[in-house]
């Protein structure tokens, strides 16, 4: 760590800011984010603040805003391990480059239940979230401490509440945990009619012990809720033994854009999101995804989870299941598998805490390939899995696709868009050894003529740990160099929301000459992403990559496609 903050300092900023400037407040208030205050020796960031979780992601725009109550600073400060030099108190503290990385904001957590053990706890007697460990908090004192989920949790009550599309344009799915088999319940009526009746649902308990952990949540619930109409919004709780979980909000499947009703179906979307490293994606896409910021009709999530589900007896999905609530009990939260949830071919963990279309068939074990609509796409969900566990499924999984895509391409004059996402890429620029750095990628054998052949538009993928666009490619061949009129599958590998491999550091680097279908990649330290689609019309598609550290778009494009359906196989 020290190598790397002297060799940030040394070539990035050596130009005007020499070491003993570092130490002066002023020097230091001149870098912009966290990760280049603490790359400086002498310089740190203070993330302490009284402004709402809204206007935390502005904050760097309001550094003069101090805290109310008493002194202290928001931003850059001269310090060093033990806080800043001038004695200005601050709570959270991050000095070190790699703590910028994997940050969590443990000041901006509403509640006790949505701490994050590694790096926050929270203090029952300020009822405030601060960094820390199960000792203590980092800097200050509180003799009321709490270190871990499972304290703040009540024992019985419902945790892990999740949306996902049902079967029914008519219906969603919620998905739930408790600690015991009890009778258990979905409550749901019209978010604007307060005088609308209340339905009930009864919740189906399925028995969950495979995470060793006797303190885990050993009973997965899903509850179907019915007869909604599309486009409506609702509000829901969930309750176990009759302990209520909080009350919710969700919008109901939008109705399809017709002449008269056009509107433009906006997604987020990311793949490799850690327990840990995550926490920054995480945060900026519950904002996103919140009603009063951006429209988001559905959250896509392309395989890994947690690093892992199954780590630490199962307390690491637990945790990650806890922190994904805030932002997947609103939205739709529609998944594919990767390869940390293969758990030695059985998928245990993935199978049992999501609920995707096609879960009741085979024992679950079809929802790792399934598909959905919704406004002017078909989406499909696809397994890379089988090509390195249980490739006795490579066939059957082939056959689906083979059958859904001729369904979708009859269905072409109301959903226009095929739109495909699985985990592992056809393609990429890594130097980590991984399938798609190969001619002989097993990936692109299996899928890739079989996409071709049906005009799947675009292909999004994660596994490598950074973001990378590609020019429309079949059979290793560039179709051209624009988007317009797309001979081939856009690719996109958007695998950079935060994994926390290697301590939260874990971009895989992009340092090999520019390939032909290469036409944008990023993968510098600090560049954690996810990506905005908006379906605009039947003919155009918006995409971009946003760069969470530095609250920017890095890359964006335009795909017009005039012409879905069927393709030549032959270029």
């Amino acid at each position: 760590m020290v190598c790397l903050r002297a060799v940030l300092a040394l070539v990035g900023l050596a130009a005007f800011l020499s070491v003993g400037q570092a130490a002066s407040l002023n020097a230091c208030q001149l870098m912009p984010t966290c990760a280049l205050a603490a790359a400086l020796p002498g310089c740190g960031w203070c993330w302490q603040s009284t402004l709402t979780r809204d206007q935390q992601h502005g904050a760097r725009l309001q550094q003069e805003k101090e805290c109310s109550s008493h002194k202290c600073v928001f931003g850059l400060s001269a310090g060093n391990t033990a806080g800043p030099t001038d004695g200005s108190p601050c709570s959270d503290w991050t000095y070190e480059y790699i703590e910028c990385m994997q940050h969590v904001d443990c000041n901006a957590l509403p509640d006790c239940q949505n701490i994050l053990g590694t790096y926050c706890g929270w203090c029952e007697d300020t009822k405030t979230g601060m960094r820390g460990n199960a000792s203590g908090p980092e800097h200050g004192q509180c003799s009321n401490w709490i270190s871990s989920i499972d304290q703040c949790a009540n024992i019985t009550g419902p945790q892990h509440v999740h949306l996902s599309y049902a079967q029914q344009d008519t219906s969603m799915m919620v998905t739930f945990a408790c600690r015991t088999n009890t009778t258990a319940l979905a409550t749901y009526a019209s978010a604007n009619d307060a005088g609308s009746e209340s339905r009930q649902v009864p919740a189906v308990a399925h028995a969950f012990n495979g995470t060793g952990n006797p303190d885990g949540l050993q009973y997965i619930y899903r509850a179907e809720l019915v007869g909604l109409e599309r486009g409506a919004y609702y509000k829901y709780s969930v309750a176990c033994e009759e302990q209520n979980s909080s009350t919710f909000t969700f919008q109901a499947k939008p109705r399809d854009p017709s002449p008269g009703n056009d509107w433009e179906a906006k997604f987020l979307v990311w793949g490799d999101m850690g327990r840990h490293g995550g926490s920054q994606a995480l945060d900026r896409l519950t904002l996103e995804a919140s009603d009063d910021h951006r429209n988001v009709t559905t959250l896509i999530h392309f395989g890994d989870f947690a690093y892992d589900l199954d780590d630490n007896g199962g307390i690491n999905g637990d945790t990650f299941m806890t922190r994904i609530q805030q932002l997947a009990s609103h939205k739709p939260y529609m998944t594919c598998v990767g390869n940390h949830e293969i758990e030695d071919g059985s998928f245990s963990n993935y199978l049992n805490r999501f609920t995707m279309p096609r879960y009741d068939v085979n024992n679950g074990w079809d929802m790792l390939w399934h598909s959905w609509d919704v406004h002017l796409v078909h989406f499909i969900s696809y397994s890379t899995e089988v090509y390195f566990s249980n490739k006795f499924d490579i066939q059957r999984q082939y056959d689906w696709l083979e059958a859904d895509l001729q369904a979708a391409n009859a269905n072409r004059t109301l959903r226009p868009w095929i739109i495909a996402f699985g985990h592992r890429p056809m393609y990429c620029s890594n130097l980590d050894g991984d399938d798609c750095t190969k001619n002989s990628s097993v990936v692109r054998a299996g899928l890739e003529d079989l996409f071709h052949k049906y005009g799947v538009d675009i292909v999004f993928e994660a596994h490598e740990h950074s973001y990378e666009r590609l020019w429309p490619t079949y059979n290793n061949t560039v179709t051209q160099f624009d988007y317009i009129n797309p001979k081939a599958a856009v690719h996109l590998v958007s695998g950079a929301a935060g994994c926390n491999e290697a301590n939260g550091a874990c971009l895989n680097p992009i340092l090999t000459g520019r390939l032909p279908w290469s036409a944008f990649r990023s993968s510098a330290q600090g560049t954690y992403s996810f990506g905005h689609l908006n379906i605009h019309n039947s003919t155009h598609a918006y995409f971009d990559s946003y760069v969470v550290e530095e609250e920017r778009v890095e890359d964006f494009i335009w795909i017009i496609q005039e012409h879905h359906g069927l393709r030549n196989m032959t270029l």
